[in-house]
């Protein structure tokens, strides 16, 4: 299980984030607290925000711990009025970026674009009119995880299919944390049982604690019994991580980066996924990218890939010093193939 960083300093505006706050040695970028708005008698609607460089805004996702090994799905940039936008700046990807030509849905979309005035803006920005205008943003939500950790001291037993008198094929270390890839209610003799199936085999939900994202229907790694899927459109975690720029930012170079929302809402520790069930970085995927142009073996980009990520803060090995974190280091990597043939 990944070691959880301590809890986190109280966050005051205009103060650097200082090395180690969100792990080991981590941020590894210089990070500015911009705002904190505190959560309400509920403890909803807190939200930070953050000043980060141009050229570091891609690490946050990566590093900061409320996003490393969360299920952070995209969603666009609606907060942007695209026409006016386009007339006030030009994006374009970052430099040495490899652009995925073959998506079926828009084009592919980086946290550090590269983001210019246009003279237009430099109009805009010099009559210090439309300064809070926001010309472009990337947002993303946590679709949520169903984490769970065996907080006992004893393995809790895994089998081959969900029963007791099934096959044991193997077991959950203490301190471990597992993904649930499946939920099965058995019901036998007026009783119920809740089984998860894990990687390795099936375990009953109960040996094991809930550690992952709270629902909105309010159940944390399963919805409550009254649940009827209709608590908003989008029925997961609350987490919502937000990039933006203004004119005054595109200036400076900066990029405003808000999280909103918690994991959960009940004080408990909330579990990031397993290190070997994380999908690769977008850092990480540039560089399959890029070996795959070279025509480069998956062994030979595996291996570059284990030395970049010796040199990151943070990062899990074996005792054979192999990388076990698969955002770093997918575990498997086709020659000459596109980087989601990387499991």
């Amino acid at each position: 299980m990944e070691a959880l960083p301590p809890p986190p300093p109280a966050l005051l505006p205009g103060q650097p984030v200082a090395r180690g706050t969100w792990g080991s040695e981590l941020p590894s970028f210089p990070c500015t607290v911009r705002a904190v708005t505190l959560p309400g008698p509920d403890g909803r609607g807190g939200k930070a925000s953050f000043l980060v460089r141009e050229e570091f805004v891609g690490r946050f996702r990566h590093e900061h711990p409320d996003c490393r090994g969360a299920r952070l799905l995209a969603i666009g940039s609606r907060r942007v009025h695209s026409k006016e936008a386009a007339r006030l700046v030009t994006v374009q990807p970052p430099s040495g970026a490899i652009v995925n030509g073959a998506r079926k849905r828009g084009s592919e979309r980086f946290e550090n674009e590269q983001v210019r005035l246009t003279d237009a803006g430099q109009q805009q920005l010099s009559d210090c009119t439309r300064l809070n205008l926001i010309v472009w943003a990337l947002d993303f939500r946590c679709g949520g995880i169903d984490t769970y950790v065996n907080q006992s001291d004893s393995p809790i037993k895994l089998f081959a299919s969900a029963s007791q008198s099934a096959k044991q094929v193997g077991a959950v270390a203490p301190d471990s944390t597992v993904l649930a890839l499946e939920t099965k209610t058995i019901s036998t003799s007026g009783t119920s049982e809740t089984w998860i199936r894990v990687r390795g085999g099936w375990a009953v939900a109960n040996a094991l604690s809930a550690t992952g994202c709270q629902r909105q229907c309010g159940g944390f790694c399963a919805c409550t019994t009254t649940c009827t899927r209709q608590v908003k459109a989008r029925h997961g975690c609350d987490v919502r991580l937000q990039f933006d720029r203004t004119l005054p930012l595109v200036d400076r170079g900066l990029v405003r980066v808000t999280l909103i929302g918690q994991h959960r809402y009940d004080g408990a520790m909330w579990a990031p996924l397993p290190l070997e069930e994380r999908a690769m970085t977008v850092a990480v995927k540039q560089q399959v990218l890029a070996a795959t142009a070279r025509k480069e073996t998956a062994k030979m980009t595996q291996l570059a890939l284990n030395l970049t990520a010796e040199q990151k803060p943070g990062v899990s090995f074996d005792s054979r010093g192999a990388c076990l974190d698969r955002a770093e280091v997918p575990k498997q990597c086709a020659p000459h193939s596109r980087p989601r043939e990387c499991l």
